[in-house]
This record gives C-alpha cells, structure tokens and sequence, in this order.
C-alpha cells in the first residue's frame, strides 16, 4: 500500500519546529537590556534584566536542533518516496504493454508489427526506470527499511532492476516478465510503507 502522508507529516514537523525557534528568540530578546525614554529632556535610561536557568536555555536549543533533524530526515524522505512513486508509475507502463501482448486473442504471431509495437514500448520504458535513479533514505529511516530496501535493488544499485524482454521473446517468457512485474511494484509499495510508518514513529 502506498502512503502519501508524507508531505503532512513534513508540514507537522516544520510547525513543531518553527513554534521551538519562536520560543527560543522570545528567550533571548528577553535577555537584551530593554530601553525606555522618559518624558522630559533628560532621557533618562532605564535597564531591564531578565535571567533565565542555563539549563532551561540549553534544553530550549536542544529541542530546536532535534526539530531541524527531524524536518532534513522527513524532507530527503519525502524525495525518496517521490522518486519510488515515478518508479512504480512506470512499472505499471511496463506492465501495461506485456498485458496488451498475452491477453490478446487471438495471440499476435510472433512478428506482428502490433506485438513488435507493444515490445519497442516496453524497451523504451525499460531505459527510462533503469535510468531513475532513486537516493536512498536518510540513516536513522534506512535502518528500518534495509530489509526492504535490500530485496529492491541489488547490491550497490540505486535504479529498480525489471525484467528485459528481447523483441523475439515468446509469450510464455512475457507472462513470466508481468508476474516480475507485479512483484516489483508490491516491493515499491512495502518500502513507501514502511518508510511512512517510520517518520510517524520519529
């Protein structure tokens, strides 16, 4: 299943964040003389101090850097999971163009300029996904998702690996490539899942 909660849960952090810098500003005019001109001539100036615990001052910095962490790992997720999104639009082209081919009936003779067609298609959509490259997960996301991560792209591989299909494949051998096809996309979706499921969690 596809999640696209994503992009709200950037926006929550973001907020979360902002309202910590805020806070944090607030502290530190507080701490700034305060200036006050009387009425008369004289401009008498008066100084307000206001101290605050060290200790209250560093937590307040702390939570602003968390809150930073937090908007960089959900915004290079948000990347990722766009980027497995057009993958996973692609693969259903891919599949698409096989489908056209093995429910045909009658079959298309083997060189039918239609079933030539549909396999010229299936190429081109083929270097267009081998040529997305898709950026890994931030650390504290890809520890969850290495598993996942791992059974999608093979080795050092950042592009999602689909079947290649010669233009005299039979039949037998693009029904097989559809099933790949089907498993390729239901691998996307687990990893798009598990990635939302721990941004929620962060």
């Amino acid at each position: 299943m596809k999640v696209d909660g994503t992009d709200s849960q950037v926006a929550a952090i973001v907020a979360q964040s902002s309202l910590v810098n805020t806070s944090l500003k607030q502290q530190q005019l507080s701490q700034e003389p305060q200036q006050s001109n009387t009425a008369d001539k004289t401009t008498d100036k008066i100084t307000i101090r206001l101290e605050l615990p060290k200790n209250t001052l560093d937590t307040l910095q702390k939570i602003g850097n968390v809150g930073d962490l937090l908007i960089s790992t959900a915004s290079s997720v948000r990347k990722t999971n766009e980027t497995l999104t057009s993958g996973a639009e692609i693969i259903d082209k891919m599949k698409t163009q096989l489908e056209s081919i093995v429910k045909n009936y009658p079959p298309f003779l083997q060189d039918s300029k239609e079933r030539i067609g549909f396999l010229m298609s299936y190429s081109g959509l083929h270097k267009e996904i081998t040529s997305l490259m898709v950026p890994p997960p931030p650390a504290p996301v890809y520890e969850k998702v290495h598993h996942l991560w791992e059974n999608l792209f093979s080795g050092q591989s950042r592009t999602i690996q689909v079947p290649q299909i010669p233009s005299d494949a039979p039949d037998s051998h693009i029904k097989a490539a559809v099933k790949q096809l089907d498993s390729l996309k239901n691998q996307v979706n687990l990893v798009q899942e598990a990635m939302g499921n721990t941004i929620k969690g962060l």
